[in-house]
């Protein structure tokens, strides 16, 4: 007897929790990109912060959850090769802002290691800070005033809209404009390092010509802190 196994589509069954409580975190934005395609897809998690969908097997995808109040989180999510498997459980952890008030997340920074506050985004074609972007912008300032001896590159994107050369400037801008906040809240000019990096990192599939809703452009036009530097007796 012969028989033949067909392909389904593997379920992912995902949550997103709080890294300081462990309970589930309602309504978080949960996006995936598909690494070989760049096709995409977006999704909120329920009341009881859970997630589910259907993704083929033997993929490999980027998946960012973001929520106000958290730090926005990345993760990669290898679906299996075995088609056998039905089933796969998935677990996002968003760590609260707040933790940037505790010496205990500060003394686990390392040179390298990069966080991105999501509601430090920027509106097309300019550099003009948001006003929901200024209460977290306050918090890093509080957290870098308190430990001057880590310094942060601001690093700031543009969407694929425009030139090149454009979008660079664009973002020179945006990041000189995020650093200047900083700087008026009492942080030191040598703790912040504004860098521009155009559409040179984008997180999805929305590059030159490809057509995209707005939500998948304002992805793209966001700021990331990079640590560069610590402590030497955090080292």
């Amino acid at each position: 007897m012969k028989f033949r196994i067909v392909e389904r589509p593997l379920t992912i069954r995902g949550m997103v929790v709080d890294s300081e409580t462990g309970e589930p975190i309602a309504n978080a934005n949960v996006d995936l990109l598909d690494a070989e395609d760049g096709s995409a897809v977006s999704l909120q998690s329920d009341d009881e912060g859970r997630f589910e969908l259907n993704l083929p097997h033997g993929r490999s995808f980027r998946a960012e959850a973001t929520m106000d109040t958290y730090f926005a989180e990345n993760i990669t999510l290898d679906t299996p090769e075995d088609v056998l498997v039905r089933d796969m459980e998935v677990t996002i952890v968003l760590t609260p802002t707040s933790e940037l008030n505790s010496d205990e997340y500060a003394s686990a920074i390392r040179e390298g290691d990069s966080f991105e506050l999501p509601e430090i985004r920027w509106d097309y074609d300019s550099y003009r800070l948001r006003d929901e972007a200024k209460p977290a912008l306050s918090l890093v300032a509080e957290f870098l005033r308190n430990r001057p001896g880590i310094e942060v590159e601001l690093r700031s994107h543009c969407d694929a809209r425009g030139t090149d050369r454009y979008n660079q400037r664009l973002s020179e801008r945006r990041a000189a404009s995020a650093a200047r906040y900083l700087k008026d809240l009492g942080v030191s000019a040598n703790q912040v390092s504004p860098v521009g990096v155009g559409e040179g990192e984008l997180r999805n599939e929305c590059g030159n010509g490809i057509p995209c809703s707005e939500a998948k452009h304002q992805e793209n036009r966001r700021t990331e802190f990079l640590v560069i530097r610590t402590p030497d007796r955090e080292n």
